[in-house]
């Protein structure tokens, strides 16, 4: 049985005072449901990064700018774990009907509607 790595429970990792998983909306054509889920602690900064204004946006963003920012949600710990279930809806427990998962893994799953609902 492996140990676990991770920083989180052992007291090593800090998080900022403000942070935020965050869902973007592509406007490269009116039409574009393409989407994008992301965490930072700086928002407007990190959507400067994803549109090339700064460097170091994330590189799946820099073909489909620019981006707009739809729906932040912030507090910490809840944050990241509402960020997995977001780029995950099937997998999440959280999002499971009867035990079954409210939503299938299909090609629609990226759309602004159903990442908001």
């Amino acid at each position: 049985m492996s140990k676990s790595t991770s920083t989180l429970l052992d007291g090593n990792h800090v998080f900022p005072p403000f942070y935020a998983c965050y869902l973007l909306r592509s406007k490269a054509t009116p039409n574009s449901n393409r989407t994008y889920v992301g965490s930072t602690p700086d928002p407007p900064r990190r959507l400067r990064q994803h549109n090339g204004e700064l460097t170091q946006g994330a590189c799946k963003t820099s073909r489909f700018r620019p981006w707009e920012m739809q729906m932040i949600v912030y507090g910490k710990l809840a944050a990241l774990q509402f960020e997995w279930a977001w780029q995950k809806p099937e997998l999440s427990r959280h999002l499971r009907e009867e035990g079954l998962p409210m939503y299938k893994k299909d090609n629609k799953r990226n759309w602004v509607e159903r990442k908001v609902a």
